[in-house]
C-alpha cells in the first residue's frame, strides 16, 4: 500500500491533533489522518509522543480487535509537510503543557500519515434516534470496548459521542463476554487514539493522574455526554474544568447535597445526579447572577440504569450483563 497513491475525495472531520479524509486507494476507501510531528519524534519511535503511541496501540492491541476498533494498516512520515491544523477548540482553554505539545508540533515541517478503515458515522449523529433496546446495545458495545482496554492497561481518555465510531450492519448479534447481545443495525468501535494511555508509555505525573481517573471514571464521562449535556452547546461552554471543580466543592458544602443524599453513591457521581435531577437549583447555585434559564438535561434512559451504572463503574462485565438482561425484556 502507497501513501503516495491515495486520491483525496474529500474531508471527514478534524480533531485536535489531526484532520481526517475519505480516500480512494488501491480502488477501496479508506480513512487517512494526517497531523503534524515534532521533529525530535521523526527517526526513532518514541513512546513519550502521541503519535507513536497511536501507532503502538493500534498495532499491538486495537487491531487484534476487529469487532470494537478501525484497524491501521498503514503509516509514514513525509518532510515538507505542508498540512494545516484546524482546531475544533480553541487552544488556549487547555493547559499549558498540551497547548506545548500542540505548538511544537505545528512549528515541525514533518507529518504523519495513517490509513484507518473507515466508519459511517460517528454516535452523535444517531443517539437522538436511538430506541431504549438501541441505547442498552450501544453500553453494551462501549463498555466492553472500555473493559477490553482496562484488562489490558490502557485507557482511551477522551471516549466521548463523536469519538465512538458506528456501522450500520444487519448482522444480527455479536457475543461479549457469554452475552448474546442484538446489534439493532449498529455496531460500535472506537476511534482516535491519540490520547490512548498504558503505563508501559512511562507516563509524566498529568497523565499518571489521568491514567487512573480514568481506569475508575471512563463510564461515568461517557453516561455524562451521552445522557445528560452533550447536546446543549450553551450549557458544555458553562461546564469548562476549572468551574466544575469550583461547583462541586460549593456543592459538597451546600444543603442541596443532601437532596440527592439516598442514592447512597460517591460525592462525584452524586454531583453528577444532581446536576441531572435538580437542573434549576443546580444552575442557580452556580452560575449565579448569570442564571437566566435552565438548560435541561437530556434523559436518554431511566434513572435507575444510571445508578447502576455508577454503581458497578468499576465491574464492568456487570454493566454489560445488565444491558443483556434489558435487552432481553
Amino acid at each position: 500500500m502507497d501513501i503516495n497513491k491515495a486520491t483525496i475525495i474529500k474531508k471527514l472531520g478534524n480533531g485536535m491533533a489531526g484532520i481526517i479524509y475519505l480516500v480512494n486507494l488501491g480502488k477501496k476507501e479508506y480513512a487517512l489522518k494526517i497531523e503534524k510531528i515534532a521533529e525530535k519524534f521523526v527517526n526513532k519511535k518514541n513512546l513519550t509522543s502521541r503519535e507513536w503511541r497511536e501507532i503502538d496501540f493500534s498495532l499491538n492491541f486495537a487491531n487484534n480487535y476487529p469487532d470494537q476498533f478501525i484497524k491501521l494498516y498503514k503509516y509514514d512520515i513525509i518532510n515538507d509537510c505542508k498540512h494545516v491544523q484546524e482546531f475544533p477548540n480553541n487552544l488556549n482553554n487547555y493547559p499549558i503543557y498540551v497547548q506545548n505539545i500542540f505548538n511544537e508540533k505545528n512549528k515541525s515541517n514533518y507529518c504523519i500519515r495513517k490509513v484507518y478503515s473507515l466508519i459511517d458515522t460517528i454516535l452523535k449523529d444517531v443517539i437522538d434516534s436511538f430506541t431504549i433496546s438501541q441505547f442498552y446495545s450501544m453500553m453494551a458495545q462501549v463498555t466492553y470496548i472500555i473493559h477490553l482496554m482496562r484488562e489490558n492497561g490502557y485507557t482511551h481518555n477522551d471516549l466521548h459521542s463523536q469519538n465512538i465510531g458506528v456501522i450500520k450492519t444487519n448482522k444480527k448479534y455479536l457475543s461479549i463476554l457469554n452475552n448474546k447481545i442484538p446489534l439493532l443495525g449498529y455496531q460500535y468501535k472506537a476511534i482516535d487514539y491519540g490520547m490512548v494511555l498504558n503505563k508501559k508509555y512511562k507516563m509524566d505525573k498529568v497523565e499518571k493522574e489521568m491514567h487512573n481517573d480514568s481506569n475508575i471514571n471512563e463510564i461515568n464521562r461517557l453516561l455524562k455526554k451521552v445522557v445528560t449535556f452533550e447536546k446543549n452547546d450553551k450549557i458544555k461552554k458553562l461546564f469548562t474544568s476549572e468551574k466544575e471543580g469550583n461547583w462541586f466543592n460549593k456543592f459538597l458544602k451546600s444543603d442541596d447535597y443532601f437532596l440527592v443524599e439516598e442514592f447512597g453513591i460517591n460525592d462525584d457521581d452524586r454531583f453528577l445526579i444532581y446536576q441531572i435531577l435538580f437542573p434549576d437549583n443546580a444552575q442557580k447555585m452556580f452560575f449565579g447572577k448569570d442564571y437566566t434559564i435552565t438548560y435541561k438535561p437530556v434523559m436518554r434512559i431511566d434513572l435507575i440504569d444510571i445508578l447502576y451504572f455508577f454503581n458497578n463503574k468499576l465491574d464492568l462485565p456487570k454493566i454489560i450483563k445488565y444491558c443483556a438482561i434489558r435487552l432481553k425484556q
